[in-house]
């Protein structure tokens, strides 16, 4: 939840599929992960999404659906999995989160879902 507006930003990953939810906004699609850690310990995370209208948490507006590849972003996990944070850049300087694990009755199923 963020503080500064109380909205909550919710991301589900499982099976190279991610589902999530910022504000009013929805969006969907493939995500990959890559096996290794980079030089600063980050794993590189590709997204192709579909976004839905809406305004998400950031007062972004969407008003139209719309398929996009984002640019490269960066992941790095705690130890235990727990909490994880976004990166635009693969140093780690600029990003968001710690985004925190939120659903454990997911363990099962392969997927993990997230929320700032």
């Amino acid at each position: 939840m963020r503080q500064q507006n109380n909205c909550m930003e919710t991301y589900i990953f499982g099976d190279g599929i991610v589902e999530g939810k910022s504000g009013t906004q929805r969006f969907e699609g493939t995500f990959v992960l890559a096996p290794e850690i980079n030089n600063y310990g980050l794993y590189i995370l590709s997204l192709e999404i579909t976004s839905y209208p809406g305004i998400g948490c950031g007062s972004e507006v969407v008003e139209t659906q719309s398929r996009y590849s984002s640019p490269k972003l960066y992941v790095r996990f705690s130890n235990i999995g727990d909490t994880m944070v976004i990166y635009y850049d693969a140093v780690g300087t600029s990003g968001f989160g710690p985004l925190e694990r939120i659903s454990a009755n997911m363990e099962n199923s392969g997927r993990r879902e997230f929320a700032e």
